[in-house]
């Protein structure tokens, strides 16, 4: 079960930001915690916890038997659970979500999101925009 909120140290960010391609968040000058999507009566909750031009992060939870549904993003998407596991289906294909594993799903492929039955699944997801991903040219 999920934990009612959590809580990710940003302190790496514009790192992780600058070495994916993108930028790091313009006016960031100390670190900061801030609070992940916590417990919801829908079966998807989200919250945007960055928006910049070069990266979007979120906080998504989904509830035991939910689902994100199939969609495309038009550039490389990072996706991290940081609590439950499931899969994500990039073109059909299934790809292990956990503690141990990330999904990168590259630009443009229609993927979809699913919990291990019986589990709720928090992630944060990095959407890389501007960035060309690992497989580009």
């Amino acid at each position: 079960m999920v934990a009612p909120m959590r809580r990710i140290a940003l302190t790496a960010f514009p790192l992780l930001a600058l070495a994916c391609g993108g930028a790091a968040p313009a006016g960031w000058t100390t670190p900061r915690s801030v609070e992940l999507v916590g417990e919801s009566d829908r079966p998807l909750a989200a919250r945007t916890i960055v928006d910049e031009p070069g990266v979007r992060v979120l906080s998504i939870r989904i509830a035991p038997g939910g689902r994100l549904p199939e969609h495309v993003i038009p550039h490389p998407v990072c996706i991290t659970a940081v609590a439950g596991e499931g899969t994500v289906l990039v073109d059909g294909e299934p790809h292990r979500l956990d503690g141990e594993h990330v999904v990168l799903v590259p630009t443009g492929q229609p993927h979809v999101v699913e919990p291990a039955p019986d589990q709720a699944l928090l992630l944060v997801v990095h959407q890389l925009r501007g960035a060309r991903g690992p497989d580009a040219p």
